[in-house]
């Protein structure tokens, strides 16, 4: 277990620990999937309790990509 919180590399990715936060929904993006303060709270929330890695949730670039509403 203590493992979990040594330092480690993925190829140049230095991480601090093996804390690895995976993508969710969290539905806390506008009804057009704008960010929202709430969203960049919970994110700094997370990077300062200490996860190594935080894979952000799904993000679209065209309407046409949007999965779900928010």
């Amino acid at each position: 277990m203590a493992r979990l919180f040594e330092p480690t590399r993925i190829k140049s990715l230095a991480l601090k620990n093996r804390f690895i936060r995976s993508a969710t929904w969290e539905g806390l993006a506008t009804d057009d999937g704008d960010v929202t303060d709430e969203l960049i709270a919970m994110m700094v929330d997370l990077a300062k309790g200490g996860v190594g890695l935080i894979i952000s949730s799904h993000a679209y670039v065209d309407q046409q990509g949007q999965a779900t509403p928010w």
